[in-house]
């Protein structure tokens, strides 16, 4: 259920006034000629429980698409991991809190579906300690990816619930010397072990849509950029633009530099002039912790 902050509440409405031989595992990529991003807005008629269905004539019908989503807004807070899910019954998209918590009415999600977009399945094959390798960005740690949880890869089966917040990790040749070049991994927050699992990931350096053009970086939170509601993205398809659809992810390690864990549910907000990423439960967030960010200037039209 949603919970109301007292303190936070009213400071954040202000945004609103050895050895991997596993990849195989990574699925054939969806392909398509650009990328589509939208914002959806959770409603009564299309939330049960935990689940709010994305219900787009775009999407419906489509298990094979690779959805990457962030929480957008704060006029309804939604302080638990989220991800999504294929409903195999009614041929639908939908997004989930991976606690089982109830979906509040009014959460506001981004929804991209990138240019190129993998689906990576965690096994013991690519997973070791907190992390699960994959192919995407090899030997690039200045790529900048986007991931999110899917709960049934295979839409016949049960759903696996991840109840963590999710991060990406760039890992160097010198702390797996086996490997010829760095991996990047997907890992919880809290270092727990992978499950059996998968996600899907997006590397978008590589989007492109000459109608809605978009920016992909990497930002960090320091004294200069941080305020008690967030971490201010300064950005030119962001700045002054209400519009704009952002997505994001935290990377603990960019370029390959060791930088800081943020175990909490983020999502991104608009505040004046500028967007910000921010923590759900109002956590503010320490300098140090990184961002990958892709910022469109609109909705796909």
């Amino acid at each position: 259920m949603m919970t109301v902050w007292s303190s936070f509440g009213q400071s954040i409405r202000a945004c609103l006034s050895g050895a991997f031989i596993g990849f195989a595992l990574i699925a054939v990529p969806s392909l398509q000629a650009a990328p589509r991003v939208f914002q959806f807005t959770s409603t009564l008629g299309g939330t049960t429980d935990n689940a709010t269905t994305l219900d787009q004539s775009f999407l419906n019908h489509k298990p094979n698409l690779k959805l990457i989503i962030t929480q957008s807004g704060t006029n309804t807070l939604n302080n638990h991991p989220v991800g999504v899910h294929y409903d195999s019954d009614a041929k639908k998209w939908q997004v989930v809190n991976e606690d089982g918590a109830a979906m509040p009415i009014g959460a506001v999600f981004n929804v991209l579906v990138p240019t190129i977009g993998f689906q990576v399945n965690a096994g013991p094959q690519n997973s070791e300690s907190a992390w699960t390798f994959f192919n995407m960005g090899k030997g690039k740690p200045d790529s900048v990816l986007l991931a999110t949880h899917i709960d049934n890869p295979f839409p016949k089966l049960s759903a696996v619930h991840l109840n963590h917040n999710i991060g990406l990790y760039y890992i160097e040749p010198t702390v797996h010397p086996t490997h010829e070049t760095g991996l990047w991994s997907v890992f919880n927050e809290d270092e727990t072990a992978p499950i059996a699992t998968s996600y899907f990931l997006a590397d978008v350096t590589k989007d492109s849509d000459p109608s809605n053009p978009s920016h992909s970086f990497v930002v960090t939170a320091s004294a200069a950029n941080t305020t008690a509601n967030g971490v201010v993205i300064n950005d030119s398809l962001a700045n002054n633009n209400p519009n704009a659809i952002l997505f994001t992810i935290s990377n603990y390690n960019p370029s390959g530099a060791f930088a800081a864990l943020f175990d909490k549910v983020i999502g991104v907000c608009y505040s004046g002039t500028n967007w910000m990423i921010f923590a759900e439960d109002g956590t503010t967030i320490p300098a140090g912790v990184s961002f990958n960010v892709e910022v469109f200037s609109a909705a796909s039209r």
